[in-house]
C-alpha cells in the first residue's frame, strides 16, 4: 500500500511539473507574439542620410525629437520629456499629402542633424 501511494505522488508530482513547463511555454510565445506586433506598429522616423525617404524601424529606436502638428504649424517637441522646444514656422498645408497624414502620428529623428535637414527641406 506504502508503495502503491508513492507512485502516485511520483506520478501527480510529474505531472504538476510538466503542466508548469506547458503554461510557461505558452505564456512566453504569448508576450513574444505581442511583442512582434509592437515592432510592427513602431512610428516612422525620418534619417539624416536618408533625407525625405521614411523607413520603418525594425526595433524601437532612442528618439531624441519629433514633429505634431499645432494650429497649422510644425512644432518641434523633445522625445524624452515631450516638452515643446520650438516652432518651425513651416505650416502644415505647404507639406505634401503624405507627410500632412504622417503628421497624425508625429515624425519622428533620432538626432538633430535629421531633424535640421527635414526642417531644411521643407522651409521656405
Amino acid at each position: 500500500m506504502s508503495r502503491r501511494r508513492s507512485i502516485c505522488f511520483l506520478c501527480a508530482g510529474i505531472l504538476l511539473v510538466l503542466l508548469s513547463v506547458v503554461v510557461f511555454i505558452l505564456t512566453d510565445d504569448k508576450e513574444k507574439t505581442q511583442s512582434q506586433m509592437q515592432t510592427r506598429h513602431t512610428p516612422e522616423i525620418q534619417s539624416g542620410e536618408s533625407g525625405r525617404n521614411t523607413q520603418v524601424m525594425q526595433e524601437v529606436e532612442p528618439y531624441r525629437y519629433y514633429l505634431v502638428a499645432e494650429e497649422n504649424r510644425l512644432n518641434v517637441h523633445d522625445y524624452a520629456t515631450k516638452i515643446f522646444l520650438f516652432n518651425s514656422g513651416i505650416q502644415v498645408s505647404d507639406l505634401p499629402q503624405d507627410l500632412q497624414e504622417q503628421l497624425e502620428n508625429g515624425i519622428y529623428f533620432a538626432d538633430e542633424e535629421a531633424l535640421y535637414e527635414f526642417l531644411e527641406n521643407y522651409s521656405s
